[in-house]
């Protein structure tokens, strides 16, 4: 089997921290996607299997996935907060992005790199 992703890039936009409440991203500025859009982003996964049959009722399936076969790794996200507080430059502003929360920061801007899996299954 096969999947296939392919989405168009996500608009970047500007936005500004909000002067009262000191948050970063409250002002958006000039609309939507007013920095253009991030690239288009395509990933291909497939999946083998071979089943060996012992007997009506048993066999033995040897199976592979394979995932991003092309190591697509385009940025999917950026930071798009101009102030990360009021008056204050972003020194992240259009940098690849973090996942949001508590915690340790992780990079959650690109797709995984290329990886496969093998597996064996018994049916009986």
């Amino acid at each position: 089997g096969a999947g296939f992703h392919l989405e168009t890039g996500v608009p970047i936009s500007q936005f500004y921290a909000h002067p009262i409440y000191l948050n970063a991203g409250e002002i958006p500025v000039g609309g939507r996607g007013v920095l253009g859009r991030s690239d288009t982003e395509t990933k291909l996964d497939l999946h083998v299997d071979y089943p060996i049959r012992f007997s009506n009722k048993s066999k033995l399936v040897i199976s592979a996935d394979f995932f991003n076969v092309f190591n697509t790794q385009p940025v999917r996200r950026t930071d798009q907060f101009v102030e990360s507080t009021a008056g204050q430059l972003n020194p992240d502003f259009h940098q690849p992005g973090y996942a949001a929360g508590f915690g340790p920061r992780v990079l959650t801007s690109f797709y995984p790199p290329f990886s496969m899996r093998f597996g064996v299954k018994v049916d009986f």
